[in-house]
């Protein structure tokens, strides 16, 4: 604490000791040193330099809900990057508690819906709750499309119509808005996946009834009721062929992928047919028999005994009166053969195939593949590197011929192992085109020099550098006005013998030097230069003048404490 008493004293002291127009300057220049330390100790420890919420991303239309709770706040040191929100280190509560007590914190799924049925009312009409839950759906869905990667902002309209017929289905329809960031397209392979992924969310309504409008790019229009195709993407041929193309053109870029610069482009021709079914039949030139029938059959037949008189009469008894019966002499067996033959049935073989398959299948797949040419020149001085210490040579234009040649036919080889297997007898190299193109260098891009370099830096630091600068210069100011200042006591508190001048003495007049009060000539500050003055040399009015021309501050200090001395 003496410390500090002392160091305020003579503060104090060194202050009072200023002239009006010295005192008002070292206060200024204090004041642009605090306000300049101040800025820089703000700058670097308040800055935007942390991303709220660990860096997640928002929707642009969460952004302005969010300005207007931290204007509310009266937090101003934020800072909009992109779709993310820079604060100042170690502030993140204070702008999370005012997008809080705002109600502008983003939403997380399933919010929508609860809000919904929390908000219900038992004296609310079923349209109405029918309505409030469409709502919260097409909340949730824009929320969950505004996560999907890529997605800046996203909308989602819904709605439908009761057909004023008989037993007519309910028609439903949407509408999607979807603003990628940048100024890319939207895949066209998420066109299919936004549909279902609307058209799961509402009962009855159809993935072809869903519309999806790209705000960078197109709109991607619903089929129409009678299965007609808005758009070509719509086309099941398209979109096979589009996909049929990509997964071969990837595979052979990734087989090829050892040549820097190569191009590969693919083009698959499908079954226009959407499914057939295929029946086959084969005969044989040669018959067969399946039927050989051979009947034999032999009959003997011989003459009946002898027998009475046929019938009633004949049974009665006595028999007299009856007339006489002829007899009959049996006769001898008889016997019949008969022999049946049938002729052989001969039949041709015959083979039915049958085969069902779907249709919009490759039927057959071209590739074209370019070259650059400068791969060949790598080759070759791959094959041919020259000696230690020698130039590498140009190479011969004959085996860049033959390298040229040699590489197609690899790289035909290595793509035909790829496609479907042709058919019998065909040549699969047809298939395969491979050409060279002339690779031409791009301009390199410049390279910053130190002069951008320093640019760059000066325009990221040169507000801190600027203030530090005038903070130093502020300080040597005030360190040059305090050296300065006069170091001496009032003259009506040091003795007659310190002065070597009387409180009566006038100004005009000048006194006798008194050689034992003389300072030694080496000291050089204003109080040993006062006593030097008042001991010896000339007089009073030749020092006073010499005083002021050389140190006016002092002279002004000393002419104030004696006229403060003689009042």
């Amino acid at each position: 604490m003496d410390f500090l008493n002392r160091a305020v004293t003579q503060l104090a002291d060194l202050f009072k000791s200023l002239s009006p127009g010295a005192r008002i300057t070292s206060a200024l220049l204090l004041v642009v040193v605090v306000v300049s330390l101040a800025y820089l100790f703000q700058s670097h420890t308040a800055g935007p330099d942390a991303f709220l919420m660990g860096g997640e991303p928002f929707a642009s239309s969460q952004l302005p809900a969010m300005e207007a709770a931290f204007a509310k706040a009266a937090l101003s040191s934020y800072q909009i990057d992109g779709n993310r929100i820079r604060v100042p280190r170690g502030q993140q509560s204070l702008y999370m508690g005012a997008l809080a007590d705002d109600g502008a914190l983003p939403p997380e799924f399933g919010k929508y819906l609860e809000k919904a049925l929390a908000s219900g009312s038992v004296f609310e009409t079923r349209a109405k709750q029918q309505e409030m839950l469409r709502a919260a759906k097409q909340n949730e869905l824009q929320l969950i499309l505004n996560r999907m990667k890529g997605v800046e902002s996203a909308a989602v309209l819904y709605d439908e119509k009761k057909p004023s017929g008989f037993n007519q289905p309910m028609l439903s329809t949407a509408s999607v808005s979807i603003k990628p960031i940048g100024s890319q397209p939207l895949d066209k392979e998420r066109i299919p996946m936004i549909r279902h992924l609307v058209a799961s969310a509402f009962a009855g309504l159809k993935p072809e009834n869903v519309s999806v409008t790209d705000l960078n790019g197109k709109t991607y229009a619903s089929k129409s009721d009678d299965g007609g195709l808005s758009t070509a993407e719509d086309d099941d041929y398209i979109s096979r062929k589009e996909k049929y193309e990509r997964i071969w053109r990837e595979k052979i870029a990734d087989q090829l992928e050892y040549i820097p610069g190569v191009v590969v482009t693919t083009n698959v021709e499908l079954a226009l047919d959407t499914e057939y079914e295929e029946t086959k039949t084969t005969l044989d030139p040669k018959g067969v028999v399946y039927k050989n029938d051979e009947s034999n059959s032999t009959k003997t037949s011989e003459a009946p005994a002898p027998v009475g008189r046929p019938g009633v009469v004949a049974q009665q008894p006595g028999g007299a009166n009856q007339p006489a019966a002829v007899a009959i002499s049996a006769g001898g067996p008889k016997t019949n053969e008969e022999t049946n033959r049938v002729q052989s049935n001969t039949a041709i073989p015959t083979t039915v195939q049958k085969r069902r398959q779907h249709g919009l299948t490759p039927l057959r797949v071209k590739v074209a593949v370019a070259i650059p040419s400068s791969y060949y020149d790598k080759v070759w001085s791959e094959r041919n590197p020259p000696p230690a210490g020698q130039e590498p040579k140009k190479p011969d234009v004959a085996a860049l011929a033959d390298i040229e040649r040699q590489m197609k036919d690899d790289i035909k080889n290595a793509v035909v192992a790829l496609l479907p297997i042709a058919s019998a007898g065909s040549d699969p190299f047809p298939q395969v085109t491979v050409t060279s193109f002339q690779h031409i260098t791009a301009a390199p891009l410049p390279i910053p020099d130190m002069q951008d370099h320093a640019v760059a830096w000066l325009g990221q630091y040169g507000t801190s550098l600027g203030m530090g600068g005038l903070a130093l210069i502020s300080l040597w100011m005030l360190r040059s006005v305090a050296r300065s200042a006069p170091a001496t006591a009032p003259l009506s508190s040091m003795p007659a013998a310190e002065t070597g001048v009387s409180t009566g003495l006038s100004l005009v007049a000048g006194d006798e030097p008194n050689p034992s009060t003389a300072e030694p000539e080496e000291t050089s500050t204003p109080r040993a230069r006062l006593r030097r003055r008042a001991a010896s040399g000339p007089s009073l009015r030749e020092e006073l003048t010499t005083m002021v021309k050389e140190d006016p501050d002092s002279a002004v200090a000393v002419l104030r404490n004696w006229i403060g001395a003689g009042a």
